[in-house]
This record gives structure tokens, C-alpha cells and sequence, in this order.
């Protein structure tokens, strides 16, 4: 009985370990997200740069949001509003995904292939992504800024915080009537419709959808069989 009793103890450690290992972190740093770590959607929960000036919100709306509290203003947003976002995970592949509760992506910084990477909300309001160089970054760091930096500095040092944006890319329309959506999906809101030769700068891409500047400024998704690089 003893023995069986002993058993049962030692199976229910080793499924409990086995669950943990398998189970995503919930996030616990202040201004990071480390490699398998997550904000929940539900919960609504954040992180804030060490200032405490800086607020990445997984919102309930389905939007991650990064703030600047003291500025009362809105610095970047993953234009994911009004989808079932159930989560935001810094994977350990070094890509930061939302995804949707389904399971499927709704929004991707498209950095797969650099394990190891995590996530820093910094007191200048860039949101980068560091392995330990910058790899993908919001692009929101505040050059007025005469805060302090953090003590200790993140790392990598300040000196290597700042990361130089790539060489602008270019898209040219390859057809006529090519639609022009909020989302990388057919089935999301039509922003505007451009015709054949229309050139058009590439900011991302996710999955068969390229995120492009349109002539007017607007930001917008169009499908990559209706466009070709510019050489």
C-alpha cells in the first residue's frame, strides 16, 4: 500500500514537471519579455520600461499597444484591434507573435531564426527586440528625451541601443484593381484600390501579405501575388 501510495506521488511530480517545462512563462521582468514569455489578452497584462514612463498593454480589444504614460499618448499599436487576440509570446525561436484563440497568428515581428531573443521596453520608448543586437525595433524611441537611463543599464549598453533602420524596399503593382487591406487577410476592410505600376514602400511581411506605405502616408496590407520587388 505504502509502495503504491509512493507511486502515485512520484507520477503526479514528474506530470506536474513535464506540464511546466511544456507551459509558456508568464512573464515576470518588468520591462521585458524573455524568451517563452507572454502577455495575456484577458488579463490585459503589460510591462513598462524601467522609468516607469513606457506601458506595452496586451489589450482585451485584441491591440498591443505600447504608451507613453507621462505624454498621455499612443507611440505604436499592432492595428490588431476587434480580433479574438488571446495572447502575445516572445518565442524562443526569437519572433514575437499574437495569437488569435484559434490558434492561428494574428500579427508577427517576423524575427524567426534568432533563438534566444527577448523583448525590452527602453526608457527612451523603443520597443526592441535584442539577441543581443537590435533585430526588429517600434521605432518610437524619444530623441527629446532627457530622462536618465536606467541604472543598470539594459543590456545591451546604451551605446547599442540604438539600431540603423535597413535600406528602404520598394514593391511596384503588377495588376489592375489590386485592393489594399487594413489586414493581412481578404477578409478585412478595404482601405483603397491601386492600379498597375503604382509603386509602394514595404515596411513588413507576413505569411502572403506585405505591409506597405501607400502614396498618401496610410499604412495598409496587400497580397504579395499582386506586387513584385523593384530592382
Amino acid at each position: 500500500m505504502k509502495e503504491a501510495k509512493h507511486f502515485l506521488k512520484v507520477t503526479t511530480l514528474v506530470l506536474y514537471a513535464t506540464f511546466l517545462s511544456l507551459t509558456p512563462a508568464i512573464v515576470c521582468a518588468a520591462d521585458r519579455l524573455s524568451p517563452g514569455e507572454l502577455l495575456r489578452a484577458e488579463t490585459e497584462q503589460q510591462i513598462t520600461s524601467a522609468n516607469g514612463q513606457y506601458r506595452l498593454i496586451m489589450q482585451k480589444d485584441g491591440n498591443l499597444v505600447l504608451y507613453d504614460d507621462a505624454r498621455r499618448q499612443l507611440l505604436w499599436e499592432s492595428n490588431t484591434r476587434g480580433q479574438r487576440v488571446d495572447r502575445v509570446i516572445m518565442q524562443r525561436d526569437g519572433n514575437l507573435v499574437l495569437y488569435l484563440h484559434s490558434g492561428k497568428p494574428a500579427w508577427a515581428s517576423n524575427t524567426a531564426g534568432k533563438p534566444g531573443s527577448f523583448l525590452l521596453v527602453q526608457n527612451d520608448g523603443n520597443m526592441v527586440i535584442y539577441r543581443p543586437q537590435g533585430v526588429w525595433a517600434s521605432n518610437t524611441a524619444d530623441s527629446q528625451s532627457t530622462l536618465s537611463p536606467a541604472v543598470p543599464n539594459p543590456i545591451p549598453p546604451p551605446e547599442m541601443q540604438k539600431t540603423e533602420k535597413p535600406a528602404a524596399t520598394y514593391l511596384i503593382t503588377t495588376k489592375n484593381d489590386c485592393n489594399v487591406r487594413s489586414q493581412p487577410n481578404g477578409k478585412s476592410k478595404r482601405i483603397t484600390t491601386l492600379n498597375r505600376g503604382q509603386k509602394l514602400q514595404k515596411i513588413s511581411q507576413f505569411e502572403n501579405w506585405h505591409n506597405i506605405i501607400l502614396p498618401s502616408g496610410k499604412k495598409g496590407w496587400i497580397h504579395k501575388d499582386l506586387v513584385k520587388n523593384v530592382d
